[in-house]
């Protein structure tokens, strides 16, 4: 009797039949499931560039707060090389830039500018990558 349930061919064709739309809503959870941690994996990498950034913004402008106008360069250069900061020396205009380091390529920078060995000029910048 077709279609009563008690034919056994019935009953195994409807157990395969149903067989392709469990594995493919496996599938479908499994790829849903591997997106979301995706998704949130790249929410904390975004979530941790925009922290350093802004702490290495931060550290800067502390850094440069400290540095009083018409003082010696080298009080800056020697504090710097206390706490480990990395400067540079350029030459035109003559100064310190003093790196903070951020996200991968990116820094904040406290640039002093110099004039007889006295600071003349001080400021924050951001530097992206």
């Amino acid at each position: 009797m077709p279609g009563s349930g008690s034919d056994p061919d019935d009953f195994d064709r409807s157990a395969t039949e149903r067989q392709p739309l469990s594995l493919l809503k496996k599938i479908a959870m499994l790829l849903f499931g591997l997106f979301a941690i995706l998704f949130v994996l790249l929410a904390l990498l975004v979530g941790a560039g925009i922290f350093l950034n802004d702490r290495a913004e931060s550290r800067a402008a502390a850094f440069c707060e400290g540095i009083a106008l018409s003082s010696p360069v080298a009080d800056a250069v020697a504090r710097a090389e206390r706490q480990d900061i990395r400067h540079l020396t350029t030459r035109d205009p003559v100064g310190e830039i003093f790196v903070f380091p951020g996200w991968v390529f990116n820094s904040a920078d406290c640039q002093v500018e110099v004039q007889n060995g006295m600071v003349t000029k001080k400021g924050v910048s951001d530097v992206h990558d």
